[in-house]
């Protein structure tokens, strides 16, 4: 009997602490920026393949002049402090894709980045990374600016796919500056960290304003759902590859 329990005990030891991996390292915090475009302010990381360098973030930050291939600068903010970067900017030929990869022209990695790969199951645990604004007051007013991102926890709620291309569904609640910011969890076969989506937004519900006598008015607000929604790093690779 006792040798029943023990084994049990092991077991179920065993499934928790391996529930309770974490992938958050040094490696995906100090290569996790804030951005400034010339258009908004969001989060974005840094990847590398083939010993070349790029920055991942949302297309959305983004003036709808860019084009495929078009040379812009971002600013991040590395260290707690701000660095202007000449880029080259690709997005897919969907353009509903909300990714855009930056080609750097420097190198500015403290530390290897993460793999990107895909490599989820449904209801497994993520983690996602950003510097939230509020009401456009950022960390600036606290001294803290770009020192590290927040992390945020939530999990796979489903996916759709459409040809090679994945959105996923995540439960989870995201904020505003959130957008561009990198996806984690633990690689079911490797066991080791990875990064396989690109945080795009969440879904708002439109809820009734009430007036004072508990009737609907005509005019309602839009709160976080708490689904939110990302694009597949595989999509990354398809833009690098086709922008060679």
């Amino acid at each position: 009997m006792k040798k029943i329990i023990l084994i049990v005990f092991l077991v179920f030891t065993a499934f928790y602490l391996r529930s309770q991996t974490f992938p958050i390292t040094a490696d995906i915090l100090r290569q996790t920026y804030i951005i400034q475009t010339d258009t908004l302010q969001g989060t974005c990381f840094l990847v590398e393949m083939n010993t070349q360098e790029y920055i991942l973030t949302a297309k959305h930050l983004f003036s709808s002049k860019l084009h495929n291939g078009d040379s812009t600068r971002i600013i991040i903010y590395q260290e707690n402090r701000p660095r202007s970067l000449a880029v080259q900017y690709y997005v897919h030929a969907d353009s509903a894709i909300d990714i855009a990869v930056l080609k750097l022209k420097e190198s500015i990695k403290v530390i290897t980045p993460f793999d990107i790969e895909e490599e989820v199951t449904l209801g497994q645990d993520i983690y996602f990374l950003g510097f939230p604004s509020f009401n456009n007051i950022q960390f600036a007013t606290s001294g803290t600016i770009g020192v590290l991102p927040l992390v945020k926890k939530g999990i796979i709620s489903g996916w759709t796919t459409s040809g090679s291309n994945t959105l996923f569904f995540l439960d989870g609640h995201n904020n505003p500056g959130f957008s561009g910011g990198p996806v984690v969890c633990i690689s079911g076969r490797t066991k080791r960290p990875i990064i396989f989506g690109v945080i795009s937004g969440y879904y708002y519900e439109n809820k009734p304003v009430k007036n004072n006598n508990g009737q609907d008015e005509l005019t309602h607000i839009q709160e976080n759902s708490g689904i939110i929604k990302c694009y597949s790093t595989r999509i990354v690779k398809q833009i690098i590859l086709s922008n060679k």
